[in-house]
């Protein structure tokens, strides 16, 4: 995959992850707090301008009672 391309899907992820949060009706401060990640992380992965780990992915996942399939959109 090109360097483009994970930027696009990083965006992508961050966009998704936004949604959802806001989908709980939490703020950054009070969702990183949940899955366990500083404010600063969370904002620049909702920007996209930080690529989100798969443990990151899990955490999210396991804490907010969805699947990466739900969080990203698909069925």
């Amino acid at each position: 995959m090109q360097r483009k391309d994970l930027t696009s899907l990083t965006k992508l992820m961050g966009k998704k992850l936004a949604d959802h949060r806001e989908q709980k009706g939490m703020s950054q401060e009070d969702f990183a707090k949940k899955i366990g990640i500083s404010r600063g992380y969370l904002s620049d992965l909702e920007r996209g301008v930080r690529e989100m780990s798969l443990e990151t992915l899990n955490e999210i996942c396991k804490k907010t009672a969805t699947t990466p399939n739900k969080l990203l959109g698909y069925k």
